[in-house]
């Protein structure tokens, strides 16, 4: 509650965004994923408020510390609800900056598809691709739910942070709007075919939505 009283101050030397920003870091490196999801909410409370000054403390906070520093570790949070606010977040600085959005672009699809690629296969390590057989989902093969202690696992478990990184891939391309068209598409094509197939309904309906976004 006190994070959006801060944000509207006026002092004309920064002096509220500057605490903010300190509280934040602090938050951004908490243990307790509601300091980190808060951390993620606070700042797109700030980019609202202060980013239209263009300060160099808020333009550094926001592309050096969080872009930069912070959103590897966060798109693997532990934390569900963290790595789903993500998308939210980008958004948001995109749409603030959408100059310095597109020069990041690269790095943050990349950063993406690095992670979906690895979480096709299924926990635990060395299980089963589900997107790489067709015949594993949509006929009668049951292996791909068991894992390896012989445990029945639902078709929407185990796919680590698959769902939450697709997602951020949609709202990145949903921000970067016709600039998109400047940046080499092919890894995000081969994503979005394996992904349809997936055995996950919400992978499958999120690869719906990134063909939508791209469109």
């Amino acid at each position: 509650m006190l994070l959006p009283e801060i944000v509207r101050g006026d002092n004309e030397d920064h002096v509220e965004m500057k605490i903010m920003v300190d509280i934040l870091k602090v938050m951004y490196n908490s243990s307790r994923w509601e300091d980190r999801f808060g951390a993620i909410n606070g700042t797109i409370l700030l980019i609202k408020f202060w980013y239209a000054t263009k300060e160099p403390n808020m333009v550094d906070f926001v592309w050096n510390h969080v872009r930069v520093n912070m959103l590897p570790s966060l798109i693997l949070d532990g934390e569900f609800r963290v790595r789903n606010q993500l998308g939210l977040l980008l958004r948001e600085m995109i749409a603030a900056d959408p100059q310095k959005g597109a020069w990041h672009f690269d790095k943050l699809k990349d950063m993406l598809l690095d992670n979906i690629e690895a979480t096709f296969t299924r926990e635990p390590l060395g299980g089963v691709d589900a997107s790489a057989d067709v015949a594993l989902i949509k006929g009668t093969n049951k292996v791909i739910n068991t894992d390896e202690s012989g445990k029945t696992m639902h078709d929407t478990e185990g796919w680590k942070s698959l769902e939450t990184s697709m997602r951020i891939l949609q709202n990145i391309i949903e921000s970067i709007g016709n600039t998109l068209y400047n940046f080499d598409l092919t890894r995000v094509l081969g994503v979005i075919k394996k992904g349809v197939d997936h055995i996950n309904r919400f992978v499958r309906e999120i690869s719906y939505f990134v063909i939508n976004a791209i469109f």
